[in-house]
């Protein structure tokens, strides 16, 4: 996981997990706008470009505006998503260093709990080594 926070810019967050689950399963359940929709539940979103098994692109409308995108790159027999979330503040002069560190931080931190918690129940009872999940979850 990174992030920054720039007063100019608002704030870039990118998170990496690997799924073990076919593209099509992380497809199913991750690239859509209901998934994005609970990663992000205070922006407003629409999509922008639909991937297929690749994810989906999406704009933010508000309180922030910016771009947000789940990329699902297939990778061995799993897949690895990638989170992206690039935003400017409602108010400029809301935006402190401060402030944007922190408004990072917490958005980083709840999006790691919604992926670990979607990757539990997408990979099921699958223990290490055995291959990944190919059916729907």
């Amino acid at each position: 996981m990174t992030w920054q926070a720039d007063p100019v810019t608002g704030i870039n967050v990118v998170d990496e997990w690997y799924f073990a689950v076919s593209p099509a399963v992380a497809a199913a359940r991750l690239g859509r706008l209901s998934f994005a929709r609970a990663l992000w539940p205070d922006l407003a979103l629409s999509i922008s470009e639909y991937r297929g098994l690749e994810g989906i692109r999406l704009l933010v409308h508000a309180p922030w505006k910016g771009t947000a995108e789940i990329w699902l790159e297939a990778c061995g027999d799993g897949v690895i998503v990638h989170t992206y979330l690039r935003v400017t503040p409602p108010r400029p002069e809301w935006a402190t260093p401060r402030r944007l560190r922190r408004e990072a931080q917490r958005r980083s931190r709840y999006a790691r709990r919604v992926l670990w918690c979607t990757r539990d129940i997408l990979e099921r009872d699958r223990r290490p080594g055995e291959p990944a999940v190919a059916g729907p979850a």
